[in-house]
């Protein structure tokens, strides 16, 4: 075996209990501190308003990517499941059904959130091409025409026209 190949399997020693619970509790508290965010996103996202979530955003990405490269060795996972104690190995399993459903509403939210922005783009953009427009100022002899709404004269105070 060369020193940039990592070992096999059978070379690497299985760890202690202690060692597994204290990964599982590890990976516990971040599945809280991601759900935590994700409850807090979602939160809102109902609010239904455009708020800024760039922060929070990146902090999520941060979580689920150290959350996934836990999970990454699938034989590695389901050897400490089997040897930790069975309230964590427990726990560990609620915690990954609470956070597959949050997953899926929060996903639901943003998808509903990106949904309620273009349509405000689309409103806006609507409105823009709409004053864009408007009729021109020159009449059909090529000549300039006072709008309809400036031929009136305009009071600045009681008994004062311009």
């Amino acid at each position: 075996m060369s020193g940039s190949e990592p070992p096999s399997p059978a070379e690497t020693p299985a760890p202690s209990r202690e060692d597994v619970d204290t990964a599982i509790t590890n990976m516990i508290s971040l599945a809280d501190a991601l759900l935590a965010l994700m409850d807090q996103e979602n939160r809102h996202l109902a609010e239904g308003m455009p708020i800024p979530l760039g922060d929070m955003v990146k902090r999520k990405h941060e979580l689920a990517d150290e959350f996934r490269s836990l999970f990454s060795n699938v034989r590695l996972q389901q050897a400490m499941v089997s040897s930790a104690t069975p309230e964590l190995a427990s726990a560990l399993l609620e915690r990954g059904r609470t956070l597959n459903a949050a997953l899926y509403e929060n996903g639901t939210r943003l998808e509903k959130a990106i949904a309620a922005s273009r349509h405000r783009v689309e409103t806006i953009m609507r409105a823009i091409r709409q004053e864009t427009t408007r009729p021109s100022a020159y009449g059909g002899n090529a000549r300039y025409e006072r709008p309809s709404y400036t031929a009136r004269p305009v009071s600045l105070r009681p008994g004062v026209e311009v």
